[in-house]
């Protein structure tokens, strides 16, 4: 199952003070009132310009159901574009480098009925942002465990 769509961002340390988001919020009642929405995947230069900086990617998922005893439930990112940390539900899943290659994570022990996936992804600017160079592509894959 692909989470392409909408994403909750907020820049942790950026271009944009933390006012600025505030004033661009059309609902200021909303608890996400210090967010903005990216839809995923999105080149970095699309979503964010040609700045450098740390944004917190959120979105939430269901824990996906009918699973068997020997399958496992992967966050599998098919491209990231900088550093990032992978957290599931509050816990820190993994940190990666930047990389053009598939990496996957097994978090079924950390899933719950309704869950959110949080990236904090830092683009800092040593791969230029305007070559096609995208956010994460992630997906949920159910894995047949070992």
């Amino acid at each position: 199952m692909n989470l392409n769509g909408p994403w909750f961002y907020e820049w942790l340390d950026g271009p944009e003070p933390a006012t600025a988001f505030l004033d661009r919020c059309a609902d200021r009642e909303s608890p996400q009132m210090s967010t903005s929405r990216v839809r995923m995947p999105a080149s970095w230069l699309d979503a964010f310009g040609s700045v450098a900086g740390t944004v917190l990617l959120r979105r939430r998922f269901g824990r996906p159901s009918n699973l068997d005893a020997h399958e496992r439930v992967h966050i599998t990112l098919d491209r990231v574009v900088g550093d990032a940390e992978i957290v599931v539900n509050g816990e820190e899943v993994a940190a990666v480098a930047a990389s053009d290659e598939t990496q996957s994570f097994d978090v079924t022990d950390r899933l719950q009925a309704s869950n959110e996936l949080s990236i904090r992804l830092t683009f800092d600017g040593r791969r230029a942002a305007d070559n096609g160079q995208s956010l994460a592509s992630v997906a949920i894959e159910i894995h047949v465990a070992d």
